[in-house]
């Protein structure tokens, strides 16, 4: 996926867990083997994890944007690669999240009282792995996500480094301890937390992750999306989603708005229709 201009991230060094594998081993005089080299691996890890949940924002440097163009009736998408967790979903507005049991219940309402189940989405809701939306869209529009990624020990700032070899030794080098560092455990804790702190404190682009916009989809600015998917466009062979049922669609209702009802197709509305577009 190429942006119009992509953001700044550290340069990944793929050299960095081994040496961070090392330097624990070396500082804590732990036996320098395979299985103890497996073992620190495995607590960077449990160490990165930590450090992702910590902080209630995607950290800057693990946020990714995708976008891609929609067609009718593609209201059910696959997630795939690499996502630790949504930020904002727009199609084209930014959508509120909801339960899947809100989608669900919209669906059925929809195909009981024959009212129109499709126009311009409102909202989203995860359940299983896919991303379903609600109404279906009514015609081809921009789809964007914006979203982080796992961190890997590659992908984070030189200064984490330290932090992590900290916090490695801190949170779990220490029951293994034969080196003298036992007293000190705790001051390697300390000091990763405080490190990973320090790195959150230092940049401000990232905006609180927030579950519900009570925004009016049709007033959000469009031009930076709509932009970026004429440019960006996907044909969802590496797309971080990509349709479900998009070998065979499934049936389902896509109903006409008021005063087209003679073109409504019925059917089952829990699953989806490829539409009369496809990629």
């Amino acid at each position: 996926m190429n942006s119009i201009i992509e953001p700044l991230y550290p340069p990944p060094d793929p050299t960095r867990k081994e040496r961070i594998v090392q330097d624990v081993i070396d500082l804590m005089k732990l036996r320098d083997d395979d299985v103890m080299k497996a073992k620190v691996r495995r607590w960077l890890g449990f160490t990165l994890t930590k450090a992702q949940r910590f902080n209630r924002l995607p950290w800057w440097f693990a946020k990714r944007l995708f976008g891609c163009k929609v067609y009718e009736g593609q209201d059910v998408f696959d997630l795939q690669g690499e996502l630790d967790r949504l930020i904002g979903v727009f199609c084209p507005g930014r959508l509120r999240a909801k339960s899947m049991d809100t989608i669900i219940q919209r669906r059925a309402q929809a195909d009981y009282y024959q009212q129109a189940n499709c126009g311009i989405p409102e909202y989203y809701a995860l359940h299983g792995g896919r991303l379903h939306l609600w109404p279906a869209p009514d015609a081809e529009m921009m789809f964007c996500l914006t979203y982080s990624i796992p961190l890997t020990v590659e992908r984070v700032p030189p200064e984490w480094e330290t932090y992590l070899v900290d916090g490695i030794i801190g949170l779990y080098g220490r029951h293994f301890d034969s080196s003298g560092l036992l007293e000190e455990a705790a001051g390697f804790e300390a000091a990763f937390w405080e490190g990973i702190k320090s790195s959150r404190a230092s940049h401000f682009d990232s905006e609180s992750t927030s579950l519900v916009d009570h925004a009016n989809p049709l007033s959000i600015a469009q031009t930076l999306f709509g932009a970026y998917t004429e440019v960006n466009s996907t044909d969802y062979h590496n797309a971080i989603i990509k349709p479900a049922y998009l070998a065979s669609a499934g049936q389902v209702q896509i109903l006409a708005n008021k005063g087209q009802e003679g073109s409504n197709t019925r059917g089952t509305p829990i699953m989806q229709i490829g539409g009369d577009r496809q990629p």
